[in-house]
């Protein structure tokens, strides 16, 4: 989701054994621990990361 990249993300959905909308919670809830608000957001082009968080979810996958 930060690459924007649709194959990466399907490739992440098949690897994860669930349906997007269960990862895109999945993800969010781990996130609404660290962060205190969802990080992801569907948009006309499907999921996409919310870009006030972009740099918080960068540090925490370089683990600054």
């Amino acid at each position: 989701l930060i690459a924007q990249d649709a194959q990466a993300r399907q490739t992440a959905v098949n690897a994860s054994g669930c349906s997007e909308d269960m990862l895109v919670d999945a993800i969010n809830e781990a996130c609404f621990d660290l962060i205190g608000d969802t990080v992801i957001e569907y948009g006309a082009d499907g999921p996409g990361l919310i870009e006030d968080y972009r740099d918080d979810v960068e540090g925490f996958i370089r683990h600054d």
